[in-house]
């Protein structure tokens, strides 16, 4: 019985897993289509791989400049994942093991936070980083993605699971 379900359940996650993925393998297939192709959405293969819109990508570097836009997005994803790991991890620690007075309302304020909608934000935190002179800088990305509560609710919930033991060790 126990292998029948684990059959099943193979087939169950690999179908879903190919659900997934379908979008992003059409995706690919289409890049290699010419423009006509394209907008007959009925064929998913291309009749006759193209490679000729990534040489276009390729030889249109002055005006799009995708390989400056990507180094952007990996300094600024690693950026705040580093600052997120170093300031939530730290915040968590002292919410969960410090015992500090008004602790609990502190996490409960990080938590209300994570409640409220993001475009409530959006007009001080303009004023906040035109005031810091950071508009149109990594760091007006950088900065407001890194004070987000959401990792200090992560790491505070993970930490209430270690048990005291083992930080005591």
């Amino acid at each position: 019985m126990r292998r029948w379900g684990q059959k099943v359940n193979f087939v169950v996650m690999t179908g879903v897993g190919l659900l997934f993925i379908m979008p992003l393998l059409i995706m690919v297939l289409t890049s290699f289509k010419k423009e006509a192709e394209v907008m007959n959405p009925a064929a998913v293969m291309p009749k006759q791989w193209d490679t000729e819109n990534y040489r276009q990508i390729v030889s249109n570097a002055a005006e799009a400049p995708i390989g400056t836009w990507l180094l952007n997005s990996i300094f600024i994803s690693c950026s705040v994942t580093l600052l997120v790991i170093a300031m939530s991890s730290m915040a968590a620690f002292s919410i969960t093991r410090l015992k500090l007075p008004g602790g609990k309302l502190l996490f409960n304020i990080v938590v209300g936070s994570l409640m409220l909608p993001s475009q409530l934000f959006l007009i001080p935190l303009y004023m906040i980083l035109s005031r810091m002179h950071l508009l149109d800088s990594p760091g007006a990305l950088i900065l407001p993605a890194a004070a987000s509560g959401f990792g200090v609710f992560m790491l505070s919930q993970f930490m209430k699971s270690v048990p005291d033991a083992i930080e005591d060790a």
